[in-house]
């Protein structure tokens, strides 16, 4: 095992006041906005026309939900019990890491800032601007891949969503995933290799030992 894929929302962060946030700027009078910002422009079009917002603007609405979502969670949002530690110890144990999410730079880096961990800490950072297609699409795995130059069968990916296991196995990688937003059987089904209930919970050793099987 070479290389460590990483999710950067629910695998780091405590989401609930993240989805707060960005709910908010979804609402707020002047923005529109999509709440994973996927596909930004289709729904926050569709939500602009419905509550007869005529100078709709995908750039600067867009930016404006950004700025609204940073100020909103500064102080509050948590790193996920042992996700901080966890990333010390790969990085301790000479993995090569990249942090892949399909949000865009700007929540990107407010996420990383505000649980403090310092981007530096990744060989590589992927985010959803990077690729042509997210999840379920592999994309964003295969892209992490390539910038810390790891064989994706030499990769793992920690997810908790069904749609980024599936991506991750479609990658042709080792999936351990996340029991903090689906259920077991849920992620056994899309083909989680290890399943535990958080990055407490993770151990080098469980992931060598499936690797090398």
């Amino acid at each position: 095992m070479v290389g460590l894929v990483r999710r950067c929302k629910r695998c780091l962060i405590d989401g609930s006041v993240e989805h707060q946030a960005t709910c908010y700027g979804c609402h707020e009078p002047n923005g529109a906005v999509e709440n994973t910002f996927t596909q930004f422009y289709p729904t926050a079009l569709g939500v602009a026309e419905k509550y007869g917002i005529g100078d709709f603007s995908v750039e600067r609405d867009k930016q404006r939900t950004y700025e609204i979502y940073t100020d909103i969670v500064k102080g509050k949002l948590q790193a996920l019990p042992g996700a901080v530690e966890f990333v010390g110890l790969c990085k301790d144990s000479g993995l090569k890491i990249a942090l892949a999410t399909s949000t865009d730079y700007v929540k990107m880096m407010a996420n990383l800032r505000e649980i403090g961990l310092d981007q530096g800490v990744f060989d590589a950072l992927v985010n959803g601007l990077d690729v042509e297609r997210r999840k379920p699409f592999p994309d964003l795995f295969l892209e992490a891949a390539r910038r810390i130059q790891a064989d994706p069968k030499h990769c793992w990916v920690v997810e908790d969503s069904v749609g980024g296991v599936q991506a991750a196995k479609t990658a042709g990688m080792y999936c351990c995933a996340l029991l903090t937003t689906f259920g077991e059987a849920d992620l056994r089904n899309a083909g989680a290799d290890l399943i535990i209930g958080d990055l407490s919970k993770a151990k080098l050793s469980q992931l060598y030992q499936i690797f090398s099987k």
